[in-house]
């Protein structure tokens, strides 16, 4: 999921409209990947091995979430697969723009580009 978010942003050329630093951590048996998007007048993101001292917004997701994601485009609406900490403004804008664009197709790209790096 975090490879498709990856290929949805990297495929929005457009301006983001969006300032801040948000991470999307996916909770698996054994530890937690990280995903971070610095927003303004470019946007970057990397995979990390923790989130910012200083984002903005964090997103933890279990991988049921993270799938129901990829699957219906939003958050699920029973949170108990989901914490957020942070600006909730900002979430709900980056939901918008973003998770809607996360699909299967996404994760077969993104880890097609990542295996090109």
């Amino acid at each position: 999921m975090l490879l498709a978010l990856d290929a949805a942003v990297a495929g929005d050329t457009a301006p983001s409209m969006l300032e801040g630093v948000l991470a999307v951590g996916i909770d698996t048996a054994d530890r937690t990947d990280w995903w971070v998007i610095e927003l303004g007048k470019t946007v970057r993101t990397r995979l990390d091995a923790a989130p910012p001292a200083r984002a903005d917004g964090i997103l933890r997701l279990s991988v049921s979430c993270a799938q129901h994601i990829v699957r219906y485009g939003r958050l699920p609406a029973d949170q108990s697969g989901w914490i957020y900490e942070g600006d909730h403004k900002l979430l709900d804008s980056f939901a918008r723009r973003y998770l809607l664009k996360v699909s299967w197709l996404n994760i077969r790209m993104g880890s097609r580009h990542a295996n090109q790096r």
